[in-house]
């Protein structure tokens, strides 16, 4: 999931889930997880997938088609432990991808976000791992039951731009420059959690205000984590559905660029949660076409097996005609058919 993203739809669960009491956890599909909140009377969901590809959390509205599958072990563990819990907190305590769902009591329900590391992971009161949803081999040790938690270590040699100075950034940026780099790579590769959209807001404002990234990128980043910015979904004008759409974590300074038009939810998480599902569920139709499609290619290979030996075996039987005018003759002359050795003789 984006982190920019994900810095304004934690600010908005943080302000949406306090005090919500959590009324269950369950499997929602292959990779994800749906936790129903209580508040107020009201209701409230928000889901959490762990797809490889493109992890994520947020809202969305409406009830997915189809049973729900059984719980896994992860699920019904985490269900039996946290129902009843009441929310004391949503937070982005660290720069990279994971969300903390604290509650009142002390345990902690975090989502690792990163791309092909996603995790669920359940804290206890004292910080120490009490199950995840997965155990990949490269983070056995650091989440085994029973340690303390600790984040993902963040990569060598970034930025990172949270918490940094204006100035900071810009003596970074100015570094790069002078070896070469250029603006838009050197924030989306050197300075940690930007990314590749967020860099080009980024550049479009500072161009546009005339002003020094550094200065922009901060107050942004301020912004997104009061919750004074929104994420917008940008979609090709003649796109159907979300065909071609990206989600930026706000809105480009100039309004829609040509050929484009905004959309968004009615808060962060649920923007968030529109763009994701209808992703996943494009990626989920096109697994089925190409599943059918490889169905239909066995089954032509399958055939065209059949039909070349029947082909082979027809060949080899020679001149079908000559076979049926024997046939013929010897069902004719069956009542003065004589036979010589190895010879029959019938009238023809």
């Amino acid at each position: 999931m984006d982190n920019l993203v994900l810095t304004a739809v934690v600010a908005d669960l943080d302000a949406t889930l306090r005090e919500a009491v959590l009324s269950d956890l369950r499997d929602d599909g292959a990779a994800r997880f749906r936790l129903r909140f209580e508040r107020a009377g009201r209701g409230l969901s928000i889901d959490v997938s762990l797809r490889p590809e493109l992890p994520w959390i947020g809202r969305v509205r409406g009830a997915r088609a189809g049973r729900s599958p059984d719980p896994g072990p992860f699920a019904a563990r985490a269900a039996r432990t946290l129902r009843g819990a009441v929310v004391a907190a949503v937070d982005k305590p660290s720069p990279d991808r994971i969300a903390w769902i604290r509650f009142h009591g002390g345990r902690t329900l975090i989502a690792e976000l990163a791309t092909h590391h996603a995790n669920l992971v359940l804290v206890d009161a004292e910080g120490r791992v009490e199950t995840s949803a997965r155990r990949p081999r490269s983070a056995r040790e650091r989440l085994e039951p029973g340690r303390a938690y600790a984040p993902p270590p963040l990569p060598a040699g970034v930025l990172v731009p949270f918490g940094a100075s204006a100035n900071e950034i810009d003596a970074r940026l100015d570094e790069l420059a002078a070896r070469g780099e250029p603006a838009f790579e050197a924030l989306r590769r050197h300075l940690f959690g930007l990314g590749s959209n967020g860099a080009r807001l980024l550049l479009e404002e500072a161009a546009a205000r005339r002003s020094a990234v550094g200065s922009v990128c901060r107050e942004r980043l301020r912004a997104l984590a009061s919750g004074r910015l929104e994420p917008v979904i940008e979609t090709p004008a003649e796109a159907c559905g979300q065909a071609g759409a990206v989600l930026l974590p706000w809105e480009p300074p100039d309004g829609p660029r040509p050929g484009t038009r905004l959309e968004r939810g009615t808060a962060p998480a649920e923007t968030a949660g529109r763009f994701h599902d209808a992703v996943e569920r494009a990626a989920r139709r096109r697994d089925r076409l190409e599943g059918l499609r490889t169905l239909l290619r066995r089954e032509r290979r399958r055939l065209e097996t059949v039909l070349d030996r029947v082909e082979r075996d027809a060949r080899s039987l020679g001149d079908p005609d000559r076979y049926r005018v024997r046939g013929e003759a010897l069902l004719a002359g069956l009542g003065s058919a004589r036979r010589v050795g190895d010879t029959v003789l019938v009238p023809d």
